[in-house]
């Protein structure tokens, strides 16, 4: 008799509120459900994930997930990671505040340094940071025993994957910030409210007004070109993606009858231009770390523009994407924001602002009184003491090393120019040596004269640089 345990799977579970907050700690939960009489059902995601799923990546350390919370790139591979049942401690950073988090991956100027995310390093040191494609292939290699596949035999999955790549996910991305930054309110909902540590969150809000003109200049924002490019950019993907359902003939997905890379690809990143949530009735998975807002609060022209993007067949896809692909249990965890580390003095953002403030206005003030009585020659030099006193106190920290290769990253992200690293000249052949009489009379080659068309004997052929 053969024994079916399916009917675990569709049992609902239930947890506890996933809020960090303490409200309704005393008188929520099952013990307040027990004593009223009724019983109270919290919603929570179920796996739905085909048997062999992370077989290969059981017992391994968690995967190191370096992240921007609301990036869709970092939620292309988090649904990954998912879905693969692979823990990993997701490391989420502010935008701005990530170069924290990305430059030790750099190499040294005049290399071009790592400013994106997401980062992934797993067990063994192996860092993957240069695209979402090779932490898909990473994933795909290590899962081999599973039923499903996330790329297809033919190359159809991962040429729609590197579309998307190129085309979707920056212009998704720009329209998200176009829409959270229109609205301080949105600003608030979903960019503060979504960082989870407290020092990222005070040190975001704090440094919020550069970190705002930053985002408007670094993605072009402030240019209306830009916008209707991004818009385009999201029609040609749609249009794209309308082209292989049809081409699928009704199979279910876009490459066939199974789920894929491109499936995923276009799910996490068509979030970011449909805006799912609760209050419109069309939502995505609970797990992902990202708030949008309503359509009732985008401008006008935006509001009617995703409209028409939730109506397109495309559109419906990705919506049935998310309840029967993303609706799973997350295997990721985040760093406790409740250690000591994790709460310092400062991790409140009133106390941050008031000691920065109030340093600046201390200083300005000593500075003023010591021009006052000392005059601007004593003054100058005291100040100029003092500030080389502490550089020789700051550089025998053990930080300092630290701190002055991030500070000369910086600067070299500002004001540098970065070169890639050329191929090396490839080494001029030599001319063919001139047989001899009695050679060419033999009909043998000569010793050093390899046919043509035939390898050398000698030194080992090196692959190409971009290949080593």
């Amino acid at each position: 008799m053969t024994i079916s345990y399916d009917k675990w799977n569709t049992l609902d579970e239930y947890t506890s509120s996933g809020s960090d907050s303490d409200a309704g700690r005393g008188g929520g939960g099952p013990a307040a459900s027990r004593r009223s009489g009724k019983r109270q059902r919290t919603k929570r995601t179920r796996r739905r994930l085909p048997p062999g799923f992370g077989s290969a990546l059981a017992g391994r350390k968690p995967v190191k997930f370096v992240t921007v919370p609301w990036d869709p790139a970092s939620e292309k591979v988090r649904w990954a990671l998912d879905r693969h049942s692979v823990a990993y401690v997701e490391h989420a950073w502010p935008w701005g505040l990530h170069l924290a988090a990305t430059l030790p991956y750099s190499d040294p100027p005049p290399s071009r340094q790592v400013t994106w995310t997401p980062i992934m390093e797993i067990e063994d040191g192996e860092v993957f940071k240069r695209n979402t494609t090779d932490m898909m292939l990473w994933l795909y290699s290590r899962s081999l025993c599973a039923n499903e596949r996330m790329y297809a035999p033919d190359s159809a999955a991962l040429e729609l994957e590197q579309f998307l790549d190129e085309h979707l996910a920056p212009a998704a991305r720009v329209i998200f910030y176009h829409v959270v930054l229109s609205d301080p309110c949105l600003v608030r909902e979903c960019l503060f409210d979504v960082i989870h540590l407290d020092t990222h969150k005070s040190l975001f809000r704090l440094a919020w007004p550069l970190l705002r003109i930053a985002l408007i200049r670094h993605f072009g924002l402030g240019n209306k070109s830009a916008i209707e490019e991004a818009w385009e950019a999201v029609e040609r993907s749609f249009a794209k993606v309308e082209e292989a359902l049809h081409a699928a003939g009704g199979a279910g997905y876009l490459c066939g009858n199974s789920f894929t890379a491109a499936d995923l690809t276009f799910g996490a990143y068509a979030e970011f231009v449909l805006f799912p949530n609760q209050t419109d009735h069309v939502t995505t998975s609970e797990t992902i770390p990202v708030a949008f807002p309503a359509t009732s609060r985008l401008p006008p022209d935006v509001c009617e523009k995703v409209v028409r993007l939730r109506r397109s067949a495309a559109g419906k896809y990705a919506f049935q994407l998310y309840r029967s692909d993303r609706d799973i249990c997350t295997t990721g965890s985040r760093p406790s924001r409740y250690e000591k580390s994790a709460r310092p003095w400062w991790s409140r953002c009133e106390l941050l602002r008031n000691a920065v403030y109030g340093s600046v206005a201390a200083a300005s003030a000593s500075a003023a009184l010591l021009f006052a009585i000392c005059g601007p020659l004593l003054a100058s030099v005291i100040i100029a003491l003092a500030c080389a006193a502490f550089a020789l106190y700051a550089s025998r920290s053990p930080r300092f090393e630290t701190i002055r290769r991030r500070a000369g990253q910086l600067r070299f992200l500002i004001f540098g120019k970065w070169e890639a690293k050329p191929d090396p000249p490839a080494d001029p052949k030599p001319p063919p040596e001139t047989p001899s009489k009695d050679t060419a009379a033999s009909g043998v080659d000569p010793p050093d004269v390899p046919r043509e068309g035939s390898e050398s004997k000698g030194a080992p052929q090196l692959p190409p640089a971009d290949q080593a």
